[in-house]
């Protein structure tokens, strides 16, 4: 009975031992199907990331050109070193037009307050030669 049970003890060892190879081989082919999956998935999604990346590159290449573009325009100067983008010869020309006449309407302003204050002052004087005037016809309608 001894041998007997050794023997069914290495007969169920044995068994046990081709399950868990079974088992394993079966385990093993599960992974290597989960990481075959894995990479196919890992390798569309670093296609996809490639293709974003590519066209991120294209549209910052594209601002860069619109940025040197606008560097150009704004980095030119006329003859006084003035950025030509930012004052137009036309426009300074114009406001030197303005200022000009803006001086001509100030003296003229002043040249009629001269003559509006010198009217006032004659206005005032005749009032008072009119006040002198009617007193004086007064004291001669008064003694006749």
């Amino acid at each position: 009975m001894g041998n007997e049970l050794i023997a069914n003890g290495a007969l169920i060892a044995t068994l046990v031992a081709l399950a868990m190879r079974e088992l394993f081989s079966w385990l093993k082919e599960k992974n290597l199907q989960a990481t075959d999956n894995k990479i196919y998935q890992i390798n569309d999604n670093l296609k996809s990331i490639s293709d974003r990346v590519e066209k991120v590159d294209l549209k910052i290449d594209m601002v860069n050109q619109m940025n040197k573009i606008m560097y150009d325009w704004h980095d030119k100067n006329d003859e006084d070193g003035v950025k030509i983008w930012y004052v137009r010869r036309s426009l300074e020309e114009a406001l030197q037009e303005n200022v000009k006449a803006i001086n001509i309407l100030a003296k003229n302003s002043e040249l009629q307050t001269r003559l509006l204050e010198d009217m006032v002052k004659q206005n005032k004087e005749m009032s008072k030669d009119q006040m002198i005037l009617s007193k004086l016809l007064e004291r001669l309608v008064d003694k006749q």
